[in-house]
């Protein structure tokens, strides 16, 4: 199993370290930066297991399918991916990443 981040999602990543330390979400850039580790540990251990579903037909041009990741009692996040076989192994390529807050009311 290989799990790829498309660009898209890396500079996601790296912008969400920023809008999480100066939106005051987190005191330090350290702990942002922790979060967002986190996140991507837990998409990188938790998707082979992990329910997925297929993406609404609104939503394909993020990614065939996705599934998601509860960090706190409020907010999920959305991993959008497409998944592929390559010499007899599974990639996922992380397309898109974004929380409920964002993309709730169109799942």
């Amino acid at each position: 199993m290989k799990v790829i981040f498309l660009p898209d999602a890396f500079f996601y990543l790296e912008e969400l370290n920023h809008i999480l330390y100066y939106n005051h979400y987190f005191g330090s850039r350290e702990s942002a930066h922790e979060y967002v580790d986190g996140l991507v540990n837990e998409i990188v251990t938790s998707l082979p297991t992990a329910l997925k579903r297929d993406a609404p037909q609104n939503l394909l041009r993020h990614g065939k399918r996705y599934f998601t990741i509860r960090k706190s009692k409020h907010t999920h996040w959305y991993i959008f991916f497409d998944e592929y076989e390559v010499d007899g192994d599974i990639e996922y390529q992380i397309r898109h990443i974004t929380n409920n807050y964002v993309i709730a009311q169109y799942l």
